[in-house]
């Protein structure tokens, strides 16, 4: 009888430490998708900050309108200022990644 209670016991720790490995290995899985995504999006992001550089300079080359220059000088600051919050977004993704790889290796352990 107290051989079944630590079988049931062993049992009951094995199943818990498959369980917390899965949700592990879960949070892992999450993470390294949300870092992918941050990925595409800042070269999403990088490709249209070119288009609009080297739209900017090709108005610029041709002396369009002053104002339209402006505009789009103003587009370029907002889309570089989008950009460093990318940049911030794929670190935080890169960072949580990291941390749920840290907890899923000291669960193998």
């Amino acid at each position: 009888m107290v051989g079944d209670e630590s079988k049931d016991k062993k049992i009951l720790r094995s199943r818990a430490a498959l369980e917390r490995t899965l949700k592990a290995e879960q949070a892992v899985g999450a993470a390294a998708e949300k870092r992918k995504r941050a990925q595409i999006l800042r070269s999403l992001d990088a490709e249209v900050d070119y288009y609009r550089w080297s739209a900017l300079e090709q108005a610029r080359r041709k002396k369009r309108d002053p104002a339209e220059i402006a505009r789009m000088e103003q587009r370029l600051r907002q889309t570089e200022n989008e950009s460093a919050a990318l940049v911030e977004g794929w670190k935080r993704a890169e960072e949580e990644e990291q941390q749920a790889l840290e907890e899923l290796s000291k669960l193998a352990f």
